[in-house]
């Protein structure tokens, strides 16, 4: 790659920002309302969903095993023996008895297992006490111009500061962008001249981005990249003012922890192990 003297830091940055007619041109879309950090429900929807379809298939299992019981029941004690209870036993499910209580306890111990499972997984579904570093990247997406700080994210936020302009923040499921300084940037034209989060460790795969709260004139996701480690911000031609804010939400996969997948893995060996020692 060919080395380039890099510009100083006063070339990158304007600090005074287009005025008048010049700003009227690029007018702030519209956007929702600013984001609630507290508001964190990553993941629920899909165990809630998860949980009351394995349940239904608990009740079916439970359910015809009542029946069963109960046909039987009533053919003892009307008299017509037990060829006939067999008979019927037979025609409600091909297993004997034996294997079909042995069927109901597998599945309800699977049904627990995999419960267990995703409410392991989906509890670190964002970038809580993920290790993540903030770059300022200029004037190519690759080129780190400068690395703005390391550090944990937390529930408060792990926020950095770009040459006294911009405080970039990391949430646990955010990204927030806002200008702090006190005339305003502006982001000269570039292939990139803007921010790079990396998480080095940690976390859970980033699978989208969402575009929050902006008031930035001129900002939407276009400028916005990432795969599931990386997000990019690219504020290239973009001019800002103080105050001015960009709030990016974040979407993961729900990739179950390590831990998870060795209780649900021993869990299986040994509830199949039971069941082949009874079957035999």
């Amino acid at each position: 790659m060919k080395s380039e003297q890099l510009l100083t830091q006063g070339k990158i940055f304007e600090d005074d920002i287009l005025a008048g007619a010049e700003g009227t041109n690029n007018p702030a879309e519209e956007v929702p309302e600013p984001y609630d950090h507290a508001q964190n429900l990553t993941g629920m929807l899909p165990i809630e969903l998860g949980a009351k379809s394995l349940i239904l298939r608990v009740y079916d299992v439970l359910m015809n095993d009542r029946i069963l019981a109960s046909k039987a029941t009533s053919l003892l004690l009307s008299g017509r023996g037990v060829s006939r209870i067999s008979t019927v036993r037979r025609s409600i499910d091909p297993l004997d008895l034996r294997g079909f209580h042995l069927v109901k306890r597998i599945t309800i111990t699977l049904c627990l297992l995999l419960l267990i499972t995703l409410a392991a997984g989906s509890a670190f579904a964002d970038l809580n006490n993920a290790n993540v570093t903030v770059n300022y990247l200029y004037p190519e997406i690759y080129d780190i111009y400068q690395v703005l700080g390391t550090g944990t994210v937390t529930g408060a936020g792990f926020t950095v500061n770009s040459f006294g302009y911009d405080d970039y923040t990391a949430y646990p499921g955010e990204i927030d962008l806002t200008d702090v300084s006190g005339s305003g940037v502006y982001f000269l034209p570039a292939d990139f001249n803007g921010y790079g989060l990396v998480v080095n460790s940690g976390g859970t795969p980033i699978t989208g981005v969402t575009l929050l709260f902006s008031d930035v004139p001129g900002f939407d996701l276009s400028r916005v990249t990432f795969d599931g480690t990386d997000v990019w911000l690219n504020m290239q031609g973009l001019a800002t003012s103080q105050g001015l804010d960009i709030q990016l939400g974040l979407e993961f996969g729900r990739t179950p922890e390590p831990s998870s997948l060795l209780l649900l893995g021993s869990g299986l060996a040994a509830v199949f192990a039971v069941a082949l020692k009874r079957l035999r």
